[in-house]
């Protein structure tokens, strides 16, 4: 899956996305997704599929399990495998964000 075909996946939750930031910021609820490394699977001593991970941050103002709902339910329907960590509260900006973690 290219980084194009991806963020059109996470688009079609209807949460607004943007690869590692928004350069003029956005409303929330908002997301950014960005690369964190191959995850290549080996067979004969060369790269025989190739993975790549990547974390997808979900912000809003508030807990939001209808928000993570439809991100989830558009992965799910891609067909992409997701695990959901961290849940954070940023004081200075008065906002939740979950993390999630994929591999395309």
């Amino acid at each position: 899956m290219t980084q194009a075909e991806l963020k059109a996946v996470l688009d079609s939750s209807g949460i607004p996305f943007a690869y590692r930031a928004w350069k003029n910021g956005h409303d929330l609820p908002f997301g950014v997704f960005y690369f964190e490394r191959d995850n290549p699977f080996a067979a004969d001593g060369i790269v025989y599929a190739k993975k790549t991970r990547y974390a997808l941050e979900l912000y809003t103002a508030e807990k939001d399990p209808d928000t993570e709902a439809a991100l989830e339910k558009s992965l799910t329907a891609a067909g992409i495998f997701y695990s959901k960590s961290d849940e954070i509260y940023i004081d200075e900006e008065q906002m939740f964000y979950v993390i999630y973690e994929i591999e395309v």
